[in-house]
């Protein structure tokens, strides 16, 4: 296994618990202990937690979901030979 492969499978790995911390980070006693009568720029913060979380997720989907696709990509082409351009 060389290094691309381990890259790969890290990659693979963060996609595999990216959801399991979503649930996570929303089940029931986190988002009570954010439930606070306290206002982060006039938004409650119970609010500002859960769009932060919710907004947070999406944006490292959409981060390994690149680098998977470049990850493969380049190991398609180290299989095949062909040089990356």
């Amino acid at each position: 296994m060389n290094d691309s492969d381990d890259r790969t499978q890290s990659i693979r790995d963060i996609a595999t618990a990216l959801p399991f911390l979503a649930v996570v980070l929303l089940t029931s006693p986190l988002i009570v202990a954010f439930s606070s009568p306290v206002n982060i720029f006039g938004v409650p913060m119970i609010v500002a937690y859960l769009f932060s979380v919710w907004i947070a997720v999406i944006v490292i989907a959409f981060v390994v979901a690149r680098r998977l696709e470049r990850a493969e990509h380049a190991e398609a082409e180290q299989e095949s030979g062909t040089a990356p351009q």
